[in-house]
């Protein structure tokens, strides 16, 4: 969390000594999250979400930076190691992607731009509900039996990302690569399949429409 707030805090200093090569703007969109572990060609959909954040862009000589921050959650189902009992989870984090890329044809009405970066996903918040009812995680027994199936604080992915401004709007087309484990431990049973180790990734497309301001 400290690294998140260092991060929106040079998010908005840089925005208060950027000149007129800087945009900023809100985003909102939908995406969808899908586990794999790649070693053994598995990988598990999960349902779809909203997306909504701010993003800024810098642009100098057609060469484009630009860091966001939005929310990013997706919900899965979670089958309790011993006793078999289906709960509905949910992870709610804030992605942060710093995005360098490139803008390829630009004019006074329409351009086009592809980015590639790093993106860190802060988690914030684990939900679990069993039968409709949603689990008190602060009773410390029920915690530490589901502790092994929440999320690492942080994660990273590389994200790569086309995108089209048409005036002041913007558009974003965005598949992010799973780098590290989501989870801590445990085992999981996604829809059909039921997995017994946790080195799982986050892959996650996404299609966000913004509005840019300058500044």
């Amino acid at each position: 969390m400290k690294k998140l707030l260092l991060f929106i805090a040079l998010f908005v200093a840089m925005a208060a000594n950027a000149q007129s090569n800087f945009d900023f703007g809100p985003k909102l969109g939908y995406q969808s999250s899908y586990i794999s572990r790649s070693e053994y060609d598995e990988t598990a959909i999960s349902s779809g979400n909203v997306t909504f954040g701010v993003f800024g862009r810098f642009e100098y000589n057609n060469i484009i930076i630009q860091p966001e921050i939005m929310y990013s959650g997706y919900s899965f189902k979670l089958s309790l190691y011993n006793n078999g009992m289906m709960l509905d989870a949910r992870n709610h984090s804030i992605a942060v992607p710093v995005l360098v890329g490139y803008k390829f044809y630009d004019n006074d009405f329409l351009n086009l731009r592809a980015n590639v970066g790093p993106v860190m996903y802060f988690g914030f918040s684990d939900t679990f509900k069993s039968a409709g009812e949603k689990i008190d995680l602060s009773n410390d027994a029920v915690s530490y039996v589901l502790e092994p199936w929440t999320h690492s604080p942080v994660s990273l992915g590389l994200a790569l990302n086309i995108g089209v401004d048409i005036e002041r709007f913007t558009l974003d087309f965005t598949y992010s690569k799973g780098l590290t484990n989501v989870f801590r431990d445990g085992e999981l049973l996604f829809e059909d399949y039921v997995f017994d180790y946790i080195p799982y990734k986050q892959n996650v497309f996404s299609f966000t429409l913004g509005y840019k301001f300058d500044i």
